[in-house]
């Protein structure tokens, strides 16, 4: 490659050689615009619903915030919630639904504490507003590069609304 009497990057040559160089920047930037970051999840409020003989229903309140520039899609999951380190109830995370880029949506799952769960310990604990609650949420995301597991572990006192 001669180089004497014309500049390497006049002609066809630089031409070329810019727009590869534009296309190449131009991905790079691309891929650090669409850098994910994990969702905000909060436990917002654990409250009873309802009480009957075979059941007390509880409320887990949760909000889920996309902090990303991009839409993200929570596909459900599991939780497990606890009263004084006893596993009253597990199940499936029932919510589906589209996180819109920086915005923060709630959800209330309603969760049974079925009769022969109830013991006289956790019944006064509920009673003297002495519980502890532990929930346990393991939800499953679908972001632009693919699917995300995140698992948080909350734990509240139990609070008179």
């Amino acid at each position: 490659m001669e180089l004497s009497g014309k500049n390497f990057y006049s002609g066809w040559k630089g031409i070329i050689f810019s727009l590869i160089f534009l296309v190449l920047t131009d991905c790079a930037t691309f891929k650090t615009a669409k850098t994910s970051q994990n969702p905000q999840i909060k436990l917002t409020g654990t409250r009873i619903a309802s009480i009957s003989l075979e059941k007390i229903t509880f409320i887990m309140e949760t909000d889920i915030s996309n902090p990303n520039d991009f839409p993200i899609k929570l596909l459900g999951g599991e939780y497990r919630f606890f009263i004084n380190g006893v596993e009253i109830h597990g199940d499936k995370f029932p919510h589906i639904s589209v996180l819109k880029p920086h915005k923060t949506k709630s959800f209330d799952t309603f969760v049974p504490f079925y009769e022969e769960k109830q013991t006289d310990e956790l019944l006064d604990a509920l009673r003297d507003r002495t519980a502890k609650f532990k929930v346990i949420l393991d939800l499953e995301f679908q972001y632009p590069e693919g699917r995300k597991r995140i698992h948080r572990v909350f734990i509240r006192p139990y609070k008179k609304y």
